[in-house]
């Protein structure tokens, strides 16, 4: 049986190069999510973000710093939610529009430094902290509830 060879092509001189972006370190590539095989994003350290819709061919660039410093997570191409911690609290802000406007959700449970989430649905995810803390929303984000997963910090 015969492998087909994987094609691997560098797209961080291109996503620098047509949409702008500084090469420094508040630029510094840090995550990549794809929700299709057309529509992905990258989000830089500083929380800028650039898209993708034909398969990382092409870039652009949608805000080059920060809406919401930390962590992203591109449930579809219009579903964004975005955690970032604030001192001893975590806040969390959700998009339904591609980033047009945010909800923001304070004080409302999420675990403190949160280090990364996830969402099934605009409705149903979990993030967890710097902490060890585990929390759960069946709101989209607007309540939170504390898992204990027993481990001890």
């Amino acid at each position: 049986m015969a492998q087909e060879k994987v094609q691997w092509r560098l797209v961080s001189e291109d996503v620098y190069k047509t949409v702008g972006l500084a090469k420094d370190l508040s630029n510094r590539l840090a995550d990549i999510q794809f929700v299709d095989e057309t529509t992905g994003f990258i989000c830089t350290v500083a929380g800028g973000v650039v898209r993708t819709d034909n398969g990382g061919v092409t870039w652009r660039l949608l805000y080059d710093s920060a809406v919401n410093r930390g962590e992203y997570f591109f449930l579809s191409k219009d579903v964004w939610f975005s955690g970032y911690p604030a001192f001893s609290e975590s806040n969390l802000a959700r998009t339904l529009d591609g980033g047009k406007n945010w909800q923001v959700f304070k004080d409302n449970g999420v675990p403190c430094f949160v280090t990364s989430f996830h969402f099934l649905t605009p409705d149903v995810g979990w993030a967890v902290s710097a902490g060890s803390e585990i929390g759960t929303t069946k709101d989209g984000g607007k309540a939170w509830s504390v898992i204990d997963c027993g481990i001890q910090t």
